[in-house]
């Protein structure tokens, strides 16, 4: 951990034109897509199934996809959207089902050693969240197409930490379709995702059904997590240490903070409002280590004492310039 005295406080007043002046690459995350198990974008499954949207069958299925297979992450996502496909070999196909929802969550347990429990919540970790809610999902498509879920909330999952991610599927009720198959991938060895579920009973507490090697083949989209900084103790006390974290950064990456005690802005920037007011003050860039961190002690000058400290960061994550959350901290 990098000692650095005073290192947030050094005094130099930046304009607003200043700081813009730094962030020169190119603005805002963009939206990237994968398929799981990696490599499909453009490559039908060997093998087909009716679950989940093909059959009038009710069914529960979990998709558990291997962290290593997330190849353009170099963090953690934010995931927008899942989408499944229909088998190429289909013609016009149609669906109606009164209740179809959608879980995600990172995993309790591991595709590399193959020890997906039979018990279909005890794979779910405890950032489990309902995704698309089960509702009604109708809809038609041709083979090959992608069809997306739907999803109303957002779920950020980070493949580097080496967990795997579970995609949770319930389709219930009294099932409309026209009978039809959805692309899989079939394999005599490890393919970076494998399927398990319940065939006909949506509430089932444990699968009937499963393969190590057999997945789903679905995309997802995604962007890169935002930049997170975080500093303690809260409340800071003057003359005391003050630690900072910053993470979601590219490696080596640059980062600027920005600090004040006017306020919590908005100040406009082409990357968003700051939410810390001018006048401002700018520490001269520094830089994430190798694996997208940055972690130091300052000294609290005693002159901030009984003011409320504000700060933020413009940090280079994925190539693009992105703001952190805001902190605001009141120092004793």
């Amino acid at each position: 951990m990098a000692a650095s005295p005073h290192l947030p406080f050094v005094p130099r007043l930046l304009c607003l034109a200043g700081l813009l002046g730094l962030l020169a690459a190119p603005l805002g995350a963009q939206v990237q897509s994968q398929t799981l198990p990696a490599g499909f974008d453009a490559l039908d499954g060997s093998g087909s199934s009716t679950s989940p949207l093909g059959t009038s069958a009710q069914n529960r299925w979990q998709l558990h996809y291997d962290s290593g297979e997330f190849v353009g992450a170099t963090g953690a996502i934010v995931i927008q959207e899942v989408y499944l496909r229909v088998d190429e070999n289909e013609g016009a196909v149609s669906w109606d089902h009164p209740s179809f929802e959608v879980l995600m969550a990172t995993a309790t347990t591991d595709y590399q050693n193959g020890s997906h429990d039979t018990v279909f919540d005890n794979n779910l970790g405890p950032d489990r969240l309902v995704v698309r809610p089960g509702t009604q999902f109708a809809g038609s498509a041709n083979g090959g197409d992608w069809v997306p879920v739907g999803m109303t909330q957002p779920f950020q999952y980070d493949p580097t930490s080496g967990n795997d991610l579970i995609i949770q599927l319930r389709t219930c009720g009294t099932l409309t379709s026209g009978g039809f198959s959805m692309d899989t991938e079939v394999s005599s060895s490890p393919i970076g995702g494998a399927r398990y579920g319940h065939t006909s009973d949506c509430g089932a507490a444990s699968q009937n059904n499963g393969s190590d090697l057999v997945s789903f083949i679905v995309k997802i989209d995604y962007v890169p997590a935002s930049p997170s900084i975080v500093v303690t103790p809260d409340p800071m006390v003057a003359e005391g240490l003050a630690h900072f974290e910053v993470s979601q950064v590219d490696p080596f990456g640059r980062i600027y903070f920005v600090w004040s005690t006017a306020g919590a802005g908005p100040t406009p920037t082409p990357l968003g409002d700051l939410e810390v007011s001018e006048p401002m003050v700018r520490v001269p860039v520094t830089y994430a280590d190798s694996t997208g961190r940055l972690a130091f002690d300052t000294i609290v000058p005693v002159t901030l004492a009984g003011e409320t400290f504000y700060c933020q960061a413009a940090v280079e994550y994925d190539g693009v310039m992105q703001l952190s959350n805001a902190v605001a901290i009141p120092v004793q």
